[in-house]
């Protein structure tokens, strides 16, 4: 399963944030060929392009938000178009567990039973020593700990001090994410619109992801990603930066 989020920070001429927003992704149907792509090496992040549009003012009062769709190729009214500034792996992810204990949850890859769909951690052993986990449901909700041990063979995530109750199969838990320096099963990519591009200024509506052949060019390419928000000023004095993560799960 493909899953995506994304996150804009705008700041003034002094560096101070004025707003975040969060949102879910759209993918839109050339995204198999980009996994292809990826899966070949057909491609690398200097060939994937940033596209930001103004979409339409009667987005602005529209009840409910106007969504994209899947088969969408371009942008309502692209205005600019930049190469990614970064691309990076992260560690990334939330589940449920199966048992655990004061100490440790215990989410081994399964086959759910009832469903048939695959359960639990497969990533890389050791890779979530440091990070924080959260108790976001069930028993412990609202605890945080470090990882200490990560163990890919059992699935099982040891935090660095004891919870109040032990872990059972009730407790649901996130990752906050990070880079990762060895590949993942996420991956996100970081572009800055700084102070000099847009500087006559517009209301920013939507914004999305393009790769392939004419990738760089307005409204070329192939769209794999499309994401409508509510308007973001942007001229001479306002520096925006957006992060998309994708995530592959099973």
């Amino acid at each position: 399963m493909i899953k995506g989020t994304w996150k804009d920070v705008w700041y003034d001429a002094n560096g101070n944030v004025l707003g975040i927003q969060v949102g879910n992704n759209i993918w839109t149907e050339p995204a198999s060929r980009f996994f292809m792509g990826a899966a070949t090496g057909h491609f690398n992040s200097g060939n994937v392009h940033h596209a930001f549009g103004v979409g339409e003012e009667a987005w602005d009062t529209a009840v409910p938000f106007p969504k994209p769709n899947v088969y969408q190729t371009t942008l309502t009214n692209e205005v600019l178009r930049k190469p990614v500034s970064d691309k990076y792996f992260m560690k990334i992810g939330h589940g449920r567990a199966q048992s655990g204990s004061l100490t440790g949850i215990h989410d081994p890859w399964r086959e759910d039973p009832v469903t048939s769909l695959y359960r639990g951690r497969f990533e890389p052993d050791d890779i979530f020593n440091g990070v924080e986990v959260s108790i976001t449901s069930g028993t412990n909700t609202g605890e945080v700990r470090n990882v200490v041990d990560y163990d890919q063979i059992t699935g099982t995530i040891v935090v660095d001090s004891p919870f109040p109750q032990e872990v059972d199969d009730t407790t649901e838990y996130l990752f906050t994410p990070e880079p990762s320096v060895v590949p993942t099963n996420a991956v996100e990519f970081r572009t800055v619109l700084d102070y000099g591009d847009l500087s006559a200024g517009v209301y920013l509506r939507e914004h999305g992801l393009f790769f392939g052949d004419n990738a760089e060019n307005p409204n070329g390419g192939f769209m794999i990603d499309c994401i409508r928000h509510a308007k973001i000023y942007k001229d001479g004095t306002v520096r925006l930066v957006r992060f998309i993560t994708l995530s592959f799960n099973p």
